[in-house]
């Protein structure tokens, strides 16, 4: 089976399609159809087509919450049985992340947690996330209104000290240790109100160690969900930046500098913004050459 763009809209123009119960047994079988294929004939072009139909699916209907979330588990479970763990542990975050209060949202992080262990194999992190999972939820899945997880936080502080106790060198253990337990405590509470300056600080760290889709990850994460926190404006900043000096891709970094602009004009990076905008596309060479003609 070879799919391209037209195959692929009649697919999912064909799934979106049903609404009875009868049509829905149908779409069942359908992508059931689909996922044996690919277990079957597993190719790149296939996986690809098939996360192609996963993301149009949840873009035909974005409001679906609960058949969105299960869309991105159900993609999950088949690409660990595809052994692409890192994709699988991507898809299950991207469900956990997006939808907070879809039904089976502690189950998920329990899967989570399963499928980052054997990525990360660091039992200190597995064992601290578990133990937040109690903290936070009940027996039944049901979220704690006032759970104490101060313990996580700590961990979370002390984790970052350790980043630094060599001053020649990151850690690059701690780090790594540090950004994950970031991005896990944002996904369990994100309510909280620590998470915004959390995502903010996990970034710096993420970039600290050359991992610039990780930080822009979770700036974008920070500017999405908490754009009235008090880090925001800061957040903002580091994201463009990090897109110019990290991603190399100047027009994304050039919308966030605007963006950035237009909200706060009057904060303290707004010169640095300028600056940077007005000189995105030249060399430092360049750059250097300008100021010295001043």
């Amino acid at each position: 089976m070879k799919f391209n763009q037209i195959i692929l809209a009649g697919l999912v123009l064909a799934f979106t399609s049903c609404s009875n119960e009868k049509s829905s047994d149908g779409q069942a079988d359908w992508l059931n159809t689909l996922e044996t294929d690919l277990v079957e004939n597993t190719t790149d072009e296939k996986v690809e087509a098939y996360l192609n139909v996963v993301d149009s699916l949840i873009d035909s209907d974005i409001t679906n919450e609960e058949r969105n979330a299960k869309l991105l588990s159900r993609a999950s479970a088949l690409h660990y049985n595809l052994n692409k763990l890192q994709t699988s542990i991507d898809l299950m975050s991207r469900s956990l992340k997006a939808y907070p209060n879809a039904e089976g949202f502690k189950d998920n992080l329990l899967k989570l947690t399963e499928l980052s262990s054997k990525f990360n194999k660091d039992e200190v992190l597995d064992s601290l996330n578990k133990l937040l999972i109690d903290a936070s939820f009940d027996e039944e899945g049901n979220r704690i209104s006032e759970g104490d997880y101060s313990f996580y936080l700590n961990g979370i502080e002390s984790t970052q000290q350790d980043i630094y106790s060599n001053s020649n060198n990151p850690n690059f253990k701690m780090a790594r240790r540090y950004v994950q337990m970031v991005e896990f405590f944002a996904i369990t509470n994100p309510q909280d109100g620590a998470v915004p300056a959390l995502l903010y600080e996990g970034g710096k760290v993420a970039e600290l160690i050359k991992n610039s889709v990780k930080a822009v990850e979770l700036f974008e994460w920070c500017n999405k969900n908490y754009e009235d926190s008090d880090i925001a404006p800061a957040n903002l900043f580091m994201l463009a930046f990090t897109c110019e000096d990290g991603l190399k891709d100047d027009t994304k970094a050039a919308t966030y500098y605007r963006t950035f602009m237009e909200k706060y004009p009057d904060h303290e990076m707004f010169s640095s913004a300028e600056f940077l905008l007005s000189n995105i596309d030249k060399t430092d060479e360049e750059i250097l050459n300008e100021l010295r003609k001043k």
